[in-house]
């Protein structure tokens, strides 16, 4: 009867073990995800993180930099453009050579009184009592701002100018002989673009002898 019993008792414990469902899991006590209860390996252990079989590609950081392949200091590397970009150059809006880029000064900014500077043959059709000067030198003294010197000028001596851009003016003058007479002159012009030519419509008041405009010619030499 006793081994009857047994026998029984075993049938029902392997009947009842044998309905229990598999349980998948990570089976390995080392890893971080580990099932004790598992009874199948799910094969997705994980260990220190990462998932075997997953992507492990590390997502790639941005790179923040100056992005301007025209820039003196351009990153190929960067990804972000940070607003650091050098461009060197010319900042001085009034230069001859200005570079609207330009955002760090390297000291080549050309005077725009440069362009006058030199030797000119000079015509002109003024009046006899105003002798105009053939040749000039047009010179600049860099301590006075956009002034220029036409040496001689005339009969009467050097006048100073002043610049803006490619214009010139020639503010009056008036020249008194003794109380006797005086004669005042002033006017303004233009250089060609190709910086060889100044033409100078001057005005001239010289009382009793007469006014009117003459004007004046510039060639470079």
């Amino acid at each position: 009867m006793n081994r009857l019993l047994f026998v029984i008792f075993i049938v029902a414990f392997v009947s009842l073990n044998s309905c229990k469902p598999d349980v998948e899991g990570c089976l390995d006590p080392k890893a971080d995800n580990y099932d004790p209860y598992a009874t199948l390996d799910g094969k997705n252990c994980i260990y220190d993180g990462v998932i075997p079989g997953g992507d492990t590609t590390e997502t790639p950081q941005p790179i923040a930099g100056c992005t301007d392949s025209t820039a003196s200091n351009y990153n190929p590397d960067a990804t972000i453009d940070d607003g650091s970009c050098l461009f060197p150059g010319c900042t001085d809006p009034e230069a001859d050579n200005y570079d609207p880029k330009a955002n760090v000064d390297d000291g080549s900014c050309i005077d725009k009184r440069e362009k006058f500077a030199g030797d000119w043959q000079v015509t002109n059709d003024c009046p006899m009592f105003l002798p105009i000067s053939d040749p000039q030198t047009i010179s600049f003294d860099t301590t006075e701002v956009d002034s220029i010197l036409f040496s001689p000028f005339s009969a009467f001596g050097d006048t100073k100018g002043s610049v803006d851009g490619f214009d010139v003016t020639i503010p009056q003058r008036n020249i008194s002989f003794g109380g006797f007479a005086t004669i005042s002159f002033g006017g303004s012009g233009t250089m060609n673009t190709n910086k060889d030519q100044i033409i100078i419509n001057l005005n001239y008041d010289g009382g009793f002898f007469g006014s009117g405009t003459c004007v004046l010619t510039y060639d470079k030499l």
